[in-house]
């Protein structure tokens, strides 16, 4: 039988296995993007954006709206898939 101190050891390094296995790249992966900034967006492409919870929360943070947002035309581009075969 196993000691309390091997299960914790072997489940430490299993974590740190499975997370070397599924760590996610981090970086843009969307096609066809554009960068503006945050009061633009809300000014401009979409004025009804400004009441929904992540972008109040992302205004009070940033109240002058000078934080640069990427926006994509489609879910499919912001995921970075290609609609061609």
């Amino acid at each position: 039988m196993e000691s309390e101190e091997e299960k914790d050891l072997y489940l430490q390094a299993e974590k740190r296995s499975y997370s070397r296995r599924r760590k996610l790249p981090t970086g843009s992966f969307g096609q066809n993007g554009t960068v503006m900034k945050l009061m633009d967006y809300v000014a401009h492409v979409n004025p009804a954006e400004k009441d929904r919870f992540p972008m109040k929360t992302l205004l009070e943070k940033y109240p002058q709206g000078d934080k640069f947002i990427e926006i994509y035309e489609t879910e499919e581009d912001a995921a970075g898939i290609s609609s061609e075969p």
